[in-house]
């Protein structure tokens, strides 16, 4: 069970190198079910492709430099500050039926 007042990261992962508007939208298509299931958000966080990323060998797919840069196969972005949408406003009517069937 979830701890009584806790929160979670939604963190989705997308094939791109860089956050797209549409895949904003469906961070807010996933906070909307999260909402409509109960479960609380903290921030919600798009994972990429680091296009930048330089493989150094060894099976080591994430680095922090001596220069304290960092080198990773993935890179991340907080999208909690883009106004999340209207409830429901991206939510199609078959969708909305599934979930008042399960809740």
């Amino acid at each position: 069970p979830r701890p009584r007042g806790a929160a979670f990261d939604l963190i989705e992962v997308k094939s791109s190198t860089h956050v797209k508007d549409y895949q904003l939208e469906d961070v807010a298509i996933q906070s909307q079910i999260f909402a409509a299931a109960g479960v609380p958000l903290k921030r919600r966080v798009l994972q990429y492709i680091n296009s930048a990323f330089v493989y150094p060998g060894g099976g080591c797919y994430h680095e922090v430099r001596p220069d304290g840069s960092r080198n990773g196969l993935f890179a991340a972005e907080d999208v909690s500050k883009h106004p999340p949408a209207e409830p429901g406003a991206l939510i199609c009517e078959p969708l909305k039926a599934a979930i008042d069937i399960m809740y």
